[in-house]
């Protein structure tokens, strides 16, 4: 059940890893739910899709709401031991107390 929560945290910290729309840093207590973009990078128009396809645009332009946490108050507490992924992903590694 533990490392559920630990995927699930990460899941809502992708957006933030790779630089999403979110909302502003004075609205971003912990307990409270903001929404963002996850890859506003890859909205494109009509003649884009003509030729390239939508390679799943609609989902990673649509408005999704998320909670914040603190990393040191969640399960525990979160530390990063070390940044992974490789050419296409991007990801952290946590370690719980």
């Amino acid at each position: 059940m533990y490392i559920i929560k630990i995927i699930i945290a990460f899941l809502f910290l992708i957006p933030v890893l790779v630089g999403a729309q979110s909302a502003p840093v004075d609205t971003m207590l912990p307990g409270s739910i903001v929404t963002v973009i996850p890859g506003p990078e890859y909205e494109a128009g009509w003649l884009h899709e003509v030729f390239f396809g939508k390679h799943w645009r609609q989902l990673w332009t649509t408005p999704i709401a998320v909670p914040v946490i603190d990393l040191n108050e969640y399960a525990g507490g979160l530390s990063v031991l070390k940044r992974g992924g490789g050419f296409q992903t991007k990801s952290l590694h946590f370690k719980g107390n």
